[in-house]
């Protein structure tokens, strides 16, 4: 390249009134010209991945700042493309567990509509000689641990139940046994349903899925024409169908540090050993109700529960109780009745995230 200068300054420098004779001259110009046209030697392009990683990947020849700067569009790409990853698979779990949830259900419809002329000779219990409603069969042959359906009238609440060997299993897996972010519903393993016989008190966990499906929805009770509306649950075990009113809605935390110590331990109230058992409970699910309701309840009624996450405070719980209808009663509910409890027990701190000054 230096000769190439060199050669060119050379020849644009020349005196051309030292050439002798007109065929010197036309030589001349014909070398200068012809230096003018003659092109420099292109540099070589870089490969386009090449441009890319000089683009991002801090160089030895950079600069501080141009470091800096690489480094920090490094970051930014990583977690753009995490939370496109993550995005992605939510979405695609969030679409193939609706499908999966239409599915059952269409299924249950269908057998519900057809078991008036058909009939099962399934016993899920084989120390029992109860047979299962024949609404269920084809759900307990896609999974033999279903143990029931839930569902309130006329809202998002309308699922299988199942249940296995603990609570945590379900938490993670959809009625198919597969891995699931939003799992399933399930009751509480600590009394078998499948024997036929029922607890005081039937546990029912769900998630708190942000699009509202599986127990999500049970955060609608916190509105007072919401319970007006929706005041009985359907729930039907493999052997039979029953209807509970719902007579309390309340809010838990389930760390003592919460509320200075107190913990009201719910789930854990399955079977009340005699009467004080279940009046204690019974005062202190009234005592955090969000409502007073025309629902009597007595010592000897079968309750169900049905707890999920609320995120009011961090790991909170938004719980539903409600019991069975007694033999000849009528499922109506008086819910003009039904009025906000103005003095319900919560948590110290929902008082500090809400930025009230606590009663007590």
């Amino acid at each position: 390249m230096d000769n190439y200068d060199e050669y060119k300054d050379l020849i644009e420098n020349a005196d051309v009134s030292k050439f002798e004779d007109d065929d010197d001259m036309e030589d001349s110009e014909f070398l200068r010209k012809s230096s003018y046209n003659k092109k420099k030697p292109e540099k070589k392009k870089k490969n386009f991945f090449i441009k890319l990683r000089d683009m991002f990947i801090p160089l030895p020849s950079d600069s501080t700042k141009e470091k800096i700067s690489k480094i920090f569009s490094l970051i930014c790409i990583v977690v753009f493309v995490v939370c496109v990853v993550f995005l992605s698979k939510h979405f695609y779990n969030e679409h193939r567990q609706k499908d999966l949830n239409s599915n059952l259900q269409q299924l249950h419809s269908q057998a519900v509509t057809e078991s008036s002329s058909s009939s099962s000779s399934l016993k899920p219990d084989s120390s029992s000689n109860t047979t299962m409603l024949p609404s269920f069969n084809e759900l307990y042959k896609l999974n033999h641990e279903v143990v029931g359906w839930i569902e309130i009238p006329d809202s998002k609440v309308n699922f299988p139940v199942l249940q296995t060997k603990d609570n945590d299993f379900y938490l993670s897996h959809d009625y198919m046994k597969k891995y699931s972010e939003t799992g399933a519903i399930f009751a509480d393993y600590r009394y078998k349903l499948t024997s036929g016989k029922m607890p005081d008190n039937t546990i029912i966990y769900g998630h708190n899925t942000l699009n509202g499906t599986f127990f999500g929805a049970l955060h609608q009770y916190k509105k007072l024409d919401y319970i007006k509306l929706h005041p009985v649950i359907n729930f039907s075990t493999l052997y039979n169908e029953s209807k509970y009113k719902i007579f309390a809605c309340f809010f838990a935390n389930v760390d003592g540090a919460q509320d200075k110590g107190v913990v009201f331990d719910y789930h854990n109230r399955i079977l009340f050993n005699d009467e004080t058992a279940f009046k204690s409970f019974y005062d202190e699910v009234m005592k955090r109700s969000y409502y007073n309701t025309d629902v009597d309840v007595k010592y000897g009624d079968e309750l169900i529960t049905l707890s999920t996450c609320s995120l009011e405070i961090k790991n909170a719980r938004f719980v539903i109780v409600a019991r069975k209808l007694r033999d000849g009663e009528s499922p109506e509910v008086n819910t003009d009745k039904t009025v906000i409890n103005s003095d319900k027990y919560m948590p110290l701190d929902w008082y500090k995230v809400n930025k009230i000054k606590a009663p007590r």
